[in-house]
């Protein structure tokens, strides 16, 4: 086999692998998730990075990387009736240097949960 012949042959190989390694969810790790969200009660509407995707309960669809958040992600459950309290979450994604956080299957809003508000004595004379 000629030299140039060979390059040529090395070269649709590399084209070959690359086109393959950039389609194929396998060898790259990137896929999507199917994540459940749920809300007690439901009806709770349901934001993701600020834009509306549905009321609870519902299914979204969730871009990964080997399982993790592609991306840094809030999802936000908005009450719907009185004495219920905006909820959020979250998700650490899009990082190379840290561990991004595992995508759940499912995500759970409880939203009779008020604000948290500890007892906290600023007096140091006590």
């Amino acid at each position: 086999m000629s030299s140039r012949s060979l390059n040529q042959t090395l070269l649709v190989l590399a084209i070959a692998l690359a086109w393959t390694s950039c389609s194929s969810p396998g060898i790259t790790g990137r896929s999507t998730k199917q994540v459940q969200i749920l809300s007690e009660p439901p009806g709770a509407r349901i934001e993701i990075n600020g834009d509306y995707v549905g009321d609870a309960p519902l299914t979204v669809t969730i871009p990964t990387f080997r399982g993790r958040f592609t991306e840094t992600t809030k999802i936000r459950a908005l009450p719907t009736k009185p004495g219920q309290y905006t909820q959020l979450k979250f998700f650490n994604g899009g990082y190379t240097m840290i561990p991004n956080d595992a995508v759940p299957s499912r995500i759970f809003f409880d939203m009779r949960l008020g604000p948290a508000s500890p007892e906290i004595n600023v007096n140091v004379n006590q």
